[in-house]
């Protein structure tokens, strides 16, 4: 049992420690009775979350005041060494425990910044690429430091659980590249592909309306057989109406209803709300609602589509409508920890000062990002997941990556791709 002593008990500094200690597998008690803490440290490990003067000397982090405040602040943050480790820097005070709340809660995208063209936030702005931390999840590496320093300075031994998992999961953003789209999109597709001389696709629509070949997006009895093989996979469906980024097949469309049934008895099948419901919550109910109708069973696992993300009123808007899990958190442009971890984590509702009950489930990577922003060949996408695949070991949680039914599809741009998936399972198992 660990004891820690604050002179104010707070749902930032709470929701923190669990993260530290409890999310570990570590026990310990926060408590703001200065007489019951010097009685428990007489035999137990402990330290001093506080500036409060103790007659004698206690380990002690003196505490910067993000995790005492009610509101959300501009924070003036630098870096600065803390037992050698490196981490933010408040007001003069480097506190590892604060930094850790300032990057899973996402502190910084509170407040003002410029976002991409689809409203994100960039990982570049992020505190963790400016400092070089965005490839670690180093939420994860200031926690094991607090341990490291009690064990060193106690000679003990706290034991903490570092045990990894891996989740594939696919976005069906197109569940046909031809088949079942409605006039309007074929017409549209063969007119942009006749305007841009693209010989090998026309020929590829025509074959694929005519049976003679199979849809290139129709990968399902991959994905199927990825999950009968025992690895753990998720589907996210779009089931959105028709617009400028929301392009699947009719969810009205029996073959289409079908498929999304047989997928789900191997599969699970959660929700993912299109590109135009990210501030809608009636749109995102009625899109849950479609889905729920096609599996006649409750959802509550989703995905933004875009990974668009706005704090706090996407994760809000999920947990009102009673959603338990997210899987957006990851950056589209960059690979990474967003979190700074890869463990579920609930999310932190900061203008509200609040712990909800929608728990958080980061990715490490997606298929997009390796190939498209950041123009990887197959084999550098490689590399950079060995790296990443390590860093979930090291420090436990789940590595969660994104791909799409039509990136294993071994067409266009994705030739050569779906050998990176393998090599993600084959490393990750090895």
């Amino acid at each position: 049992m660990v004891w820690i002593f604050s002179d104010s008990i707070t749902q930032r500094l709470s929701y923190t420690l669990d993260f530290i200690f409890a999310a570990r597998g570590v026990a310990y008690t926060l408590t703001n009775d200065p007489e019951l803490f010097i009685r428990e440290l007489e035999r137990g490990v402990g330290f001093v979350y506080s500036d409060y003067p103790f007659a004698m000397e206690y380990p002690t982090i003196s505490p910067a005041e993000l995790l005492f405040e009610e509101e959300i602040f501009d924070q003036k943050i630098s870096t600065g060494s803390w037992q050698g480790c490196e981490c933010l820097l408040f007001t003069r005070k480097t506190d590892p425990v604060a930094s850790v709340f300032y990057v899973l809660s996402r502190y910084e995208e509170y407040l003002e910044f410029t976002p991409d063209e689809h409203g994100r936030f960039k990982a570049k702005d992020s505190v963790q690429a400016k400092n070089g931390w965005l490839q670690s999840p180093i939420c994860d590496y200031w926690s094991e430091a607090i341990l490291k320093w009690l064990e060193e300075l106690y000679h003990c031994k706290l034991n903490p659980v570092n045990s990894s998992e891996l989740l594939v999961t696919f976005d069906i953003d197109n569940t046909y590249a031809f088949r079942y789209k409605n006039p309007v999109q074929l017409l549209g597709g063969r007119i942009k592909d006749f305007l841009t001389g693209n010989h090998q696709r026309m020929d590829l629509r025509r074959n694929v309306l005519n049976d003679e070949e199979k849809d290139p997006f129709d990968t399902f009895d991959t994905i199927i057989r990825l999950s009968e093989s025992t690895i753990p996979v998720r589907v996210f469906w779009l089931l959105g109406d028709l617009h400028k980024y929301d392009r699947n097949v009719p969810w009205t469309q029996p073959f289409h209803q079908r498929l999304i049934r047989n997928v789900n008895q191997v599969v699970p099948v959660g929700i993912h709300p299109s590109y135009y419901s990210n501030t809608q919550i009636r749109k995102i109910s009625e899109e849950r609602g479609r889905l729920e109708f096609i599996l006649n069973q409750p959802v509550y696992d989703s995905r933004q589509h875009f990974l668009k993300i706005e704090f706090p009123g996407t994760f809000r808007r999920l947990a009102s409508l009673g959603m338990k899990r997210d899987y957006s958190i990851g950056f589209a442009d960059d690979t990474g920890f967003r979190l700074g971890t890869a463990r579920p984590v609930a999310f932190y509702d900061l203008e509200k000062d609040e712990v909800t009950d929608l728990t958080l489930i980061p990715f490490v990577y997606m298929d997009g990002t390796l190939n498209q922003y950041l123009g990887k060949t197959p084999d550098e996408a490689k590399r950079s997941i060995e790296n990443l695949v390590g860093e979930v070991k090291r420090y436990g949680g789940i590595f969660c990556c994104i791909w799409h039914n039509e990136t294993i599809g071994e067409t266009g741009i994705w030739k050569g791709w779906k050998e990176v998936l393998d090599y993600t399972i084959s490393v990750f198992n090895s």
